[in-house]
This record gives structure tokens, C-alpha cells and sequence, in this order.
């Protein structure tokens, strides 16, 4: 599994990579300070399966990173929202974290997010072993 962590706060961003690196070591963990970096990073590398981001950022904001991620990967990314004070009235995340948040309630985003992974690699391995034969 592959999680992006996006927010302008430094020490904040590298506090949620180093607990994340700790509880879940073989997830990639990558990181970016606004969503301009956070694009071009998903434009180099693997497709993030979790993206965590502030939703406001200087150069390019949360909310319209999310759209642009969902638009250039047709809503294969799960996209999270973290915000100090602001809940944006748009839908396009999948959940909002309020800042400061418990940490348990991130921890179950990523589960959850990694059981899906699971289920849907158990998906393609099985492929047409669970599909009728349609002949």
C-alpha cells in the first residue's frame, strides 16, 4: 500500500509519516508540502492508494487537488481531508480528519483501506475461477 501525506505544516507531516513508518512498515509512506509537489509526485511514481491532505495549502488547496486526482485516476484514489477549522461543503472526500485528531480514527481509515486492497487482490487472483462459463 501506498500513502501520500500533503500538508504545508512540516513538522505536523513528518509527525503523521513517522507514527504511520512505526505502526505500518511496509506501507510507502511519501510526502509533500502542498498539492502542486503532491501531483508531481504521483505523476513520477505509483499511484497512491491513500492520500492524506490539509485542505488548505498555498499554491494548490486540498479540495482541488482531490478533484484532480480523482479526475486523472477516474476515483481509483482514496482521498482524505484534514483541516484545523474549515469543513468544506464540497463531497469529494471520502472523510474529513479535524485537526488535531486521534490518531485511532486515522489508523482505521488505513485498515479499512487495506482490507479493500486485500479484497480486491483476492478479486483479480481468483478472476474467472469465481465467473461462470459462459459457453
Amino acid at each position: 500500500m501506498r500513502i501520500l501525506i500533503v500538508d504545508d505544516d512540516e513538522p505536523f507531516r513528518e509527525f503523521i509519516a513517522s507514527v504511520l513508518r512505526v505502526r505500518y512498515p511496509r506501507i510507502n509512506v511519501r510526502c509533500a508540502s502542498d498539492g502542486m509537489e503532491a501531483l508531481k509526485i504521483t505523476s513520477e511514481e505509483n499511484i497512491p492508494d491513500l492520500v492524506l491532505t490539509d485542505i488548505i495549502m498555498p499554491r494548490l488547496g486540498g479540495t482541488s487537488l482531490c478533484h484532480s486526482l480523482k479526475e486523472v485516476y477516474h476515483g481509483s484514489v482514496k482521498v482524505v481531508g484534514m483541516s484545523a477549522g474549515l469543513r468544506p461543503s464540497d463531497p469529494v472526500f471520502e472523510t474529513v480528519l479535524s485537526k488535531p485528531f486521534n490518531l485511532d480514527a486515522l489508523y482505521k481509515i488505513i485498515d479499512d483501506t487495506l482490507r479493500t486492497i486485500e479484497t480486491q487482490g483476492d478479486n483479480i487472483i481468483r478472476g474467472d475461477e469465481d465467473t461462470p462459463d459462459k459457453t
